[in-house]
């Protein structure tokens, strides 16, 4: 457990070092628990995201229908659509 702490924390400080404001929109629903998860992860570790609910915001379903989206959370970072919310995978596209 202290291990997987200490290698989440590097990977949010990598994240963080690379995320600007408006560099991440997350696309979420009200129901889902990975949207949970993930909002709580970047906003506990303090890197900057955007996001909307596809249930109250008739822009953000109008985006995720766009995206051709198959699920929630799709995040948005620098305009490159991931499904889900993977930090590593998301530092990788900031860092390039």
């Amino acid at each position: 457990r202290i291990v997987q702490t200490q290698v989440q924390g590097h990977q949010a400080e990598a994240l963080r070092a690379v995320a600007r404001p408006g560099d991440i929109r997350m696309i979420s629903s009200v129901t889902c628990i990975f949207c949970t998860k993930a909002r709580q992860y970047m906003t506990e570790h303090r890197i900057p995201f955007e996001e909307c609910l596809i249930e109250r915001d008739p822009v953000c379903l109008a985006d995720y229908k766009r995206l051709g989206a198959s699920g929630t959370p799709t995040l948005l970072v620098r305009g490159q659509r991931h499904l889900g919310f993977d930090p590593q995978r998301v530092a990788a596209t900031l860092g390039d």
